[in-house]
């Protein structure tokens, strides 16, 4: 048993630098671009997603209602912002750490690229549980 243990934590770490080595090759100027406003592209990132967040965590009163859309009516959160996770989040985080809106982009980003390899070690996870190689 304990031999089968190691070979399956030896295949997910395998699988994680493989993935982690993909997405550094097909993300790299992502990558190296995180802490500007240079990961997003106007034609084929969702920009607004980013502003809408950012936008509420520095200009909305409330936690769940967002004052940028619809004016002068609020709209919920959920309804107004397809990231309200992040949304919350920064209006939690922008008091204590005002410099974070400028780092909204990048954050985003690395969430969607992190979550891209919890994706491929989760199918793994799942496919040895189902026995299928």
């Amino acid at each position: 048993m304990k031999n089968l243990i190691k070979n399956s934590t030896l295949q997910l770490f395998i699988i994680a630098i493989i993935t982690s080595a993909i997405i550094g090759f097909r993300y790299q100027a992502l990558i190296q671009n995180f802490a500007t406003q240079k990961t997003s592209d106007i034609y084929r990132d969702g920009i607004k997603t980013v502003l809408n967040a950012t936008y509420h965590a520095k200009y909305s009163e409330s936690y769940t209602w967002f004052g940028g859309l619809n004016y002068p009516y609020e709209e919920h959160i959920m309804a107004a912002t397809e990231l309200p996770g992040f949304a919350i989040l920064f209006k939690f985080l922008y008091p204590a750490f005002p410099w974070i809106l400028d780092y909204s982009f990048g954050i985003v980003h690395i969430f969607l690229l992190f979550s891209m390899l919890l994706g491929c070690l989760f199918i793994y996870l799942i496919f040895s549980s189902l026995k299928i190689k």
